[in-house]
């Protein structure tokens, strides 16, 4: 009876074993991370290098990247390197592909069992590691990859240059490799604060610096980007890689002059209104000009200083029959040089409403009775806000600005009122002049676009 015992316990033993030597088990694809950007705690854990543990005879090196929402392996095993998409569940990971080195299966009672062809190895986390059961047993027979380890543990390997980025607190980003958009430190995703290719702008060298730098997360930029430097201030966030969010751009463009834009970013697409001025250093005072709205990265409206101001001298500078009795005009119009073309009002707006923009425009009012302050009212009434309400005095030339908006007054003569209106975006304006005769007054309006 003890030799019996004796006997039975190894049995038992050895059907236990054999129960418990089957691949290890991995959770079905219901439980797969579908959506990596949403679970960064998974990305982070598996992009990177994982190594085979010391004690290990073979030296297996796996290397997981990321590409989008999707992951890709290099695995190394001796000589044999493999490469394929990895499949992730929530308890392990799947490296596809890769072909099994022999699977008999469940070899009990079979005289002479046939190779099985499998294809893909399994890892399952275990405490921050990756372990795979490589060897099967007498009946349940199988290899998977050539090493002599019944049971493989691969660890995310850390080094002394990793302990290294992750203490940093800047590291150039000529420093960093990029692959599939991912940037890496010692083939580590770099997360931590990135200092930009350019630094100094060489006809600032002797004032300052350009600083540009970069918040980035697991490879991503991923956070606040600034750059700094003599006549440009650039503002903004990442995230995940691509713009997200309220960024700000500030550039000079002419002494004392710069120009702002605001732009609305949602993961890497315009959107919304993007608002451009003019900032003038001056009098610290800033000038909306141009207005963009976007929707889902596509342009959908908005304006410009110049259609306002095209809008206003369409509808409010031309002089008609209606502001005085018995006035009489001539139009004249002139397109790239070419030569002076008299038309009608009709004509004129005709060929704005087929060419839609305007010419140089040239019209010639004369009004009976009327006063030099007569004709002056009667400009600046159509002439929204531009011109003083009164007529200035007579003996000086002045001017002032109206935002981007230059208006300059000059008396040639006591009788004659030489007015320059000048849109410093687009170069357009236009010029009006008042001559008061004996029994008429007349006005020559001349109105110039870019």
């Amino acid at each position: 009876m003890k030799r019996l015992g004796l006997f039975i316990l190894p049995l038992v033993l050895l059907v236990v074993l054999g129960c418990s030597a089957n691949p290890p088990q991995i959770a079905n694809e219901e439980s797969a991370i579908v959506d990596p950007i949403s679970n960064r705690q998974a990305e982070s854990f598996l992009t990177g290098r994982w190594i085979s543990t010391p004690d290990l005879n073979s030296d297996l090196v796996l290397d997981i990247m990321q590409s989008g929402e999707d992951y890709t392996y290099r695995f190394q095993v001796k000589s044999h390197i493999y490469e394929g998409e990895v499949t992730v569940y929530h308890d392990g990971i799947l490296l596809e592909g890769i072909p099994w080195v022999s699977n008999l299966g469940d070899t009990m009672g079979v005289d002479d069992p046939e190779e099985i062809p499998t294809y893909g190895i399994d890892f399952v986390f275990e405490n921050g590691n990756l372990l795979m059961q490589n060897h099967g047993n007498a009946m349940n027979y199988y290899v998977k990859i050539d090493c002599d380890e019944r049971f493989i543990t691969l660890v995310k390997e850390t080094t002394q240059a990793n302990t290294q980025v992750e203490m940093s607190e800047t590291i150039e980003i000529g420093k960093l490799q990029i692959r599939d958009e991912v940037y890496y430190f010692h083939d580590i995703p770099y997360s931590g604060v990135v200092l930009g290719a350019s630094h100094i702008i060489p006809e600032y060298a002797d004032q300052s610096s350009e600083i540009e730098t970069y918040e980035m997360s697991e490879g991503l930029f991923h956070g606040k980007y600034e750059l700094i430097a003599p006549g440009r201030d650039i503002r903004g966030n990442y995230r995940y890689g691509k713009k997200h969010g309220e960024w700000r751009f500030m550039e000079d463009y002419a002494e004392n002059v710069a120009n702002i834009r605001h732009e609305i970013w949602q993961d890497g697409i315009r959107e919304g209104e993007w608002l451009h001025f003019t900032y003038y250093y001056s009098t610290d005072s800033q000038e909306h000009y141009k207005t963009e709205v976007w929707e889902n990265g596509s342009l959908v409206g908005g304006w410009t200083l110049g259609d306002r101001f095209d809008d206003e001298l369409d509808d409010h500078i031309l002089v008609t029959e209606d502001d005085w009795e018995g006035m009489r005009y001539e139009i004249t119009i002139q397109v790239d040089g070419q030569p002076q073309k008299k038309v009608t009002m009709e004509q004129y707006f005709e060929y704005l409403d087929k060419y839609h923009f305007i010419p140089t425009v040239i019209q010639e009012c004369v009004f009976p009775n009327a006063t030099f302050g007569d004709v002056y009212h009667i400009v600046n009434k159509r002439n929204l806000h531009y011109l003083q309400s009164d007529i200035p005095l007579t003996d000086f030339i002045f001017s002032y600005n109206y935002g981007s908006i230059t208006v300059t007054y000059e008396y040639k003569s006591e009788k004659h009122l030489f007015i320059e209106m000048l849109w410093v975006h687009s170069g357009g304006g236009f010029i009006v002049e008042i001559i008061e005769m004996e029994n008429e007054t007349v006005s020559k309006l001349s109105m110039f676009a870019p």
